[in-house]
């Protein structure tokens, strides 16, 4: 059992799967806007990703010291030149799938790439000291939310379309509803990490909430992004009723999960179950595009 064990921790603590679910979402868009995947755009979304994982976990897991670390952190210990390897091969993919891309994609990154970086390096100053903006309060979940919604949504958007599209009904109601979807699977993730959120002294919504409320917060954006969906059936042109299917199915699985979640629970519960939301929407709208 040792060696299924073995294989399932890397695939987990390396972030090799974690990043694929956020790929699926632009791969999702793509099928959504009924355009044909740009699959050197999933490459950089991909790689990218998890660059950005194993970057903020390989500079965290240096830094954290002491008992009860987490089963992540301790992999991460343990792993320290597999995660090197990880990391460097993920930056070369991630710069090579770059070089592809078009002249608006690289624009609408250049935020994106000052946002991810300051969330584990030390951009801002403050005083004599410089922060991270996840150590600011309340702003790590937004930022998630927005990096994520707009290289899942607009990027794909931006491979066959101009700028004029991006404003359009169906791209901004598209880029809310995944807004909503990445802001309520997130805040798991900041319940899962309470004791050290709380310990770092980070003003983080289950801190404010407490860990029920941060849950019912959760699914009240899973039913807001649900009703946004039938907005979008009867307004726009692109939610035609095989997504909207596949929308409020992924909405039940996913409020399913919230309702589980629990500080307690297992790291492969965070990060396949919670994770794998994003999975498993894309995989009911690849199956309505299908049918």
């Amino acid at each position: 059992m040792k060696l299924p064990k073995h294989f399932l921790d890397f695939f987990v603590f390396s972030n090799i799967y974690v990043a694929f679910p956020v790929a699926c979402l632009g791969w999702e868009t793509f099928l959504l806007i009924d355009e044909n995947p740009d699959w050197n755009l999933l490459l950089f979304i991909y790689s990218s990703t998890l660059f950005l994982y194993v970057f903020h976990r390989f500079r965290g897991s240096l830094n954290v010291t002491g008992e009860n670390l987490t089963q992540r952190i301790i992999w991460a210990k343990n792993h320290n030149k597999t995660l090197r390897i990880v990391l460097i091969a993920s930056a070369l993919f991630s710069f090579y799938a770059f070089l592809g891309l078009n002249c608006r994609q690289m624009l609408l990154l250049l935020p994106m790439v000052f946002i991810a970086g300051g969330y584990t390096l030390p951009l801002i100053k403050k005083g004599n000291e410089r922060q991270r903006f996840r150590d600011i309060p309340r702003l790590k979940i937004f930022l998630i939310t927005v990096v994520v919604s707009f290289i899942t949504v607009w990027l794909p958007i931006l491979s066959d379309s101009g700028f004029d599209e991006f404003f359009s009904k169906d791209a901004m109601l598209l880029l809310a509803e995944r807004a909503l979807f990445i802001f309520a699977i997130t805040v798991p993730f900041d319940i899962r990490d309470m004791d050290f959120d709380r310990k770092f002294n980070l003003k983080t919504i289950p801190l404010l909430l407490g860990e029920k409320g941060a849950v019912r917060l959760s699914i009240i954006f899973i039913l807001c992004f649900l009703a946004l969906c039938f907005v979008h059936n009867y307004y726009g042109n692109l939610m035609e009723s095989g997504f909207l299917s596949a929308m409020t199915l992924s909405a039940i699985f996913t409020i399913i999960v919230l309702s589980f979640t629990k500080r307690q629970r297992s790291e492969y519960f965070f990060s396949l179950l919670v994770e794998g939301t994003m999975l498993v929407q894309f995989l009911l709208v690849l199956f309505a595009d299908l049918l």
